[in-house]
């Protein structure tokens, strides 16, 4: 498939963004957002990557949500990125599909 027909989203994306849209508790949401969380690889090595959604609820809080297979430097990730949003009050959630 070439880029021009290329979807933008992934099948669990699109279903996640369905649920986003019916949720009355959810104010906004971004796919394409400014946020690289930085952690160390298992050699520690500083590295960095984008979360899939930045979501703001109509209470004001925000919450960054990841959706992941298991992948390469998984559960690195997955603690930098808590010790981040920790950090920045943002809370942080992993979906496995």
């Amino acid at each position: 498939m070439n880029e021009e027909n290329k979807e933008p989203y992934s099948p669990p994306q699109r279903r996640l963004i369905s649920k986003l849209n019916k949720d009355k508790t959810i104010k906004s949401w971004k796919f394409d957002h400014d946020i690289v969380i930085p952690y160390k690889d298992e050699d520690s090595i500083l590295r960095g990557y984008k979360p899939d959604f930045l979501i703001e609820k109509t209470n004001g809080t925000k919450e960054i949500i990841d959706l992941v297979s298991k992948q390469l430097d998984f559960e690195a990730r997955t603690k930098g990125s808590k010790k981040w949003c920790e950090s920045k009050g943002i809370k942080f959630k992993v979906i496995e599909y």
